[in-house]
């Protein structure tokens, strides 16, 4: 597969999808960290090292490298994510995979979740809104930190044992979260907050 040299080295990748607006946030163009297009995100790259999909929402370029899905077997972000395995990144960023339809949100929470488990380099993947905010963090097991101002919650795809410390309004140690449960939901954050789990989790951020 004919992938750029630098989106194989970096620790960082920034995945671009159909439901990306432009301009593309500034504060995320300034970091420099390779574009990918995945398919139809292909309308919204500003810098694209590689463009990946079944171009069914956006053509390929003919300027740079492309790689096609034959099958309809797998979503085009896993599809994307097994063509990027060979590569040294540790953290994914991802535009335009939020906020459009339901079935296709939780289908990229699965396919999140999957390849952290599988992929024991990978880190974090953060997901942005069109305006460049953070609205979504998935954390691979062990222990990160984040910083927010604001409501989050914490939910899992399996039964975890999830610690918070730090900023936040109620702090916890190492508590039963079931699969998709309520318990983990509307913590406060004032600033930097330490999270420690079992298994990947997500953290959602609320806008207000």
């Amino acid at each position: 597969m004919n992938i750029p040299p630098d989106v194989m080295q970096a620790a960082d990748l920034w995945l671009i999808g159909p439901l990306s607006q432009t301009p593309l946030p500034p504060e995320l163009l300034a970091r420099e960290m390779p574009q990918i297009a995945i398919d139809g995100g292909i309308a919204a790259v500003a810098q694209p090292r590689l463009w990946i999909g079944d171009g069914d929402s956006g053509l390929a370029p003919a300027d740079i490298p492309a790689i096609f899905k034959s099958a309809q077997d797998k979503t085009d972000l896993e599809f994307a994510l097994e063509v990027l395995r060979v590569g040294l990144w540790r953290r994914l960023h991802l535009s335009g995979f939020t906020g459009g339809r339901a079935d296709h949100a939780l289908g990229v929470l699965g396919v999140i979740d999957a390849e952290m488990r599988r992929r024991g380099s990978f880190e974090q993947a953060i997901f942005y809104s069109g305006a460049g905010r953070v609205v979504q963090r998935h954390f691979a097991r062990g222990a990160q930190s984040f910083r927010h101002d604001g409501i989050f919650s914490v939910f899992a795809l399996s039964p975890a044992l999830v610690s918070l410390s730090g900023a936040c309004a109620y702090p916890a140690h190492r508590i039963d979260l079931s699969v998709l449960s309520g318990r983990g939901i509307s913590n406060i954050a004032s600033g930097e907050v330490r999270i420690e789990t079992d298994v990947p989790v997500i953290v959602m951020f609320s806008a207000d």
